[in-house]
């Protein structure tokens, strides 16, 4: 036993966390005790720490419903995963399967103590594919909401490992690091190789290729995204989602005669993808997301989408991210199409000013630019 950090441990917060295996996870039942020192000087009770926790593993499970996540987000609702389409099928998992396979609900158990200036988690239980597992790491005391999302996400990895792992590919692609997803995916996919689990379905498999896939086609690896959207469509029917992403695989390689086939492939399978994407886009956008939106609306476009409210919309994803020329041809394609709108001459007159300003603070060097500016969105006159 390790006395010294016994000396420093202040307290102790322990939690069951008891989740219904269905739906990824289910009702949570929080029983907290204690809570550090560092947490109670700011307020927190044994159970305000515990509700939190919950809350944070809610909106993670927002954050991977993709399809309805514009319209939750707008309206400020909070709905229970099960009611939310997901469009990754990472919550299809039947209410029967915890009776089916004879399966108790999963206890997770977390430990907080306190070593000096840092606050040690400890999450452990029964991990739904690795089995008995303890995981632990440090976060300074000065970052309780922190603490309180690692361990939302850390308990929703022990549940439902495919749902963490989205989760861990959209916050990735926010700060346009990809070596957590790529990580994950790798050894969740190992995992559910060398041993049976329930949740290691064919659907969640195919998710957990096509996630890695996203990843290495945004970390610049085309050849390793190419393999795992081939291995992914090799998964069960054929996938409107996959087929399109491996269009996408396609399109880095500059093979664009291939990714066009693939695009007509995906529409086909799928007549709506198109919109599907756009709605996903403009959900990441109003999450904050605009790196991934931008990904997701050029992949709209390449599936055909090309209505004025779309441009616009990437119009205001690319201004967000400071791409200020990308952002005028938007709004002048919109303009274009709709010259009767003064919006558009609005938008336009405010990015001309943005794009001035940036160029006066940094003089030679010109916002960047995304590499390159898919041609396809800038919806002609003509309206084709």
């Amino acid at each position: 036993m390790d006395f010294t950090l016994v000396a420093y441990t202040a307290s102790i917060f322990a939690a069951l966390l008891a989740m219904n295996t269905y739906s990824g996870w289910g009702v949570a039942e929080v029983h907290a005790y204690t809570v550090p020192p560092y947490l109670e000087e700011r307020g927190y009770s044994p159970q305000i720490v515990a509700n939190q926790v919950v809350d944070a593993m809610r909106r993670i499970q927002l954050e991977v419903a993709s399809l309805d996540e514009a319209e939750v987000l707008v309206q400020g609702q909070v709905q229970p995963v099960g009611q939310l389409a997901s469009y990754f099928g990472i919550v299809d998992l039947l209410r029967a399967t915890e009776t089916a396979l004879g399966l108790g609900p999963a206890t997770v158990v977390i430990e907080i103590t306190q070593d000096d200036k840092l606050a040690h988690w400890r999450v452990r239980g029964d991990h739904a594919v690795r089995g008995a597992l303890v995981k632990q790491g440090d976060i300074p005391i000065g970052e309780p909401a922190a603490l309180i999302d690692e361990l939302g996400l850390q308990v929703i990895d022990f549940v439902s490992p495919f749902e963490a792992l989205a989760y861990r590919f959209i916050q990735g692609s926010a700060a346009n690091e990809h070596e957590a997803t790529i990580s994950s995916a790798s050894a969740l996919l190992l995992d559910c190789q060398r041993r049976w689990a329930w949740t290691c379905t064919d659907a969640n498999i195919r998710n957990a290729y096509l996630l890695r896939g996203m990843a290495y086609l945004s970390a610049e690896q085309t050849a390793r995204a190419f393999d795992d959207f081939d291995s992914a469509n090799k998964i069960g029917n054929q996938n409107a989602l996959g087929v399109a992403f491996y269009g996408d695989a396609f399109a880095a390689l500059g093979q664009e005669d291939a990714a066009q086939r693939q695009y007509e492939r995906a529409k086909r399978l799928d007549p709506e993808i198109g919109e599907r994407f756009y709605q996903l886009a403009r959900g990441y956008a109003q999450g904050g997301n605009q790196l991934l939106a931008d990904r997701r609306y050029t992949t709209a476009a390449d599936l055909g989408i090309d209505s004025e409210a779309f441009l616009v919309d990437w119009g205001d994803t690319l201004f967000a991210l400071g791409w200020y020329d990308a952002a005028l041809e938007r709004y002048r394609a919109a303009e274009a199409a709709n010259p009767e709108n003064d919006l558009y001459s609005e938008r336009i007159d405010r990015t001309l000013e943005a794009r001035e300003a940036a160029n006066a603070s940094q003089p030679g060097q010109p916002a960047a630019e995304p590499p390159k500016a898919p041609e396809p969105a800038a919806a002609p006159p003509s309206g084709g």
